[in-house]
């Protein structure tokens, strides 16, 4: 919901019939559901969004993203659309 983490929900997303603006995440059609965001930097028209179509990520492409988990070798991150990637602990070093 925010760029950094909250210790309580905004009042203004803890009204009910209250409208707000929010981008949609990602769709998963298995388990019906869909995942919104309100972050800042994906509200903005400059933010890119591949839309889940992976072939269309070059080499050298920003990708906004989530970091979702960690393995061993570093973190998942997850973008627009279900697109999910691994940024390791070496690229962050760099």
């Amino acid at each position: 919901m925010a760029e950094m983490p909250l210790r309580q929900i905004p009042p203004k997303f803890d009204q009910a019939d209250k409208e707000v603006k929010v981008r949609v995440f990602s769709v998963d059609e298995n388990s019906r559901s869909i995942i919104f965001t309100k972050k800042d930097s994906f509200m903005t028209e400059k933010c890119e969004l591949h839309e889940g179509d992976i072939s269309t990520i070059k080499k050298g492409d920003k990708v906004e993203g989530v970091v979702v988990g960690q393995t061993g070798h570093g973190y998942v991150v997850k973008s627009f659309g279900n697109v999910k990637g691994l940024l390791t602990f070496n690229d962050i070093k760099e």
